[in-house]
């Protein structure tokens, strides 16, 4: 999992206490302000068992944005549409924006596909404090998936 960021920002990087699957919280700033970024990468869920754990995870790191006093983003694979139950786990029902509005459709698995067959399964997400100046998709990196690349800026409101 790769997260960059301009020259001259300060990331620290740490993993969630008691969670094994590779979600990263950074902390850094925006225009001299704190914002906590949480990254994933989570598989598909193959499984009734695999979708139970996936969402059980979701909804715990939702809690942890939840008790978050700055500004949050999250970016990542969720293994999920935003139309699924796991998106909406995630999202804190209402609590995270969806970035993908007015942005057209972009899908990103399987990378390769005519966009037409992707799936949307990498997400922007971000508290209301924050917004997107630009978001699109990336090459085919050679895992199956296009990248998903965004710009984080503090809202106007």
């Amino acid at each position: 999992m790769t997260i960059v960021a301009k020259a001259g920002v300060e990331v620290t990087v740490s993993g969630l206490d008691n969670i094994s699957t590779p979600v990263v919280r950074a902390e850094t700033s925006l225009g001299g302000e704190p914002v906590v970024v949480y990254a994933m990468l989570l598989a598909s869920a193959d499984s009734d068992t695999e979708a139970r754990q996936r969402n059980n995870l979701l909804e715990r790191i939702a809690d942890r944005i939840g008790e978050e006093t700055v500004p949050v983003a999250v970016i990542g694979e969720i293994g999920a549409s935003q139309w699924s139950h796991a998106f909406r786990v995630l999202a804190g029902h209402g609590t995270l924006t969806d970035s993908s509005p007015g942005n057209g459709f972009q899908g990103t698995s399987p990378g390769g596909a005519w966009i037409g067959l992707r799936v949307p399964t990498q997400h922007l997400l971000f508290t209301d404090s924050l917004t997107t100046t630009d978001r699109h998709l990336g090459p085919d990196l050679g895992h199956g998936q296009s990248i998903l690349v965004g710009t984080l800026a503090h809202s106007a409101g």
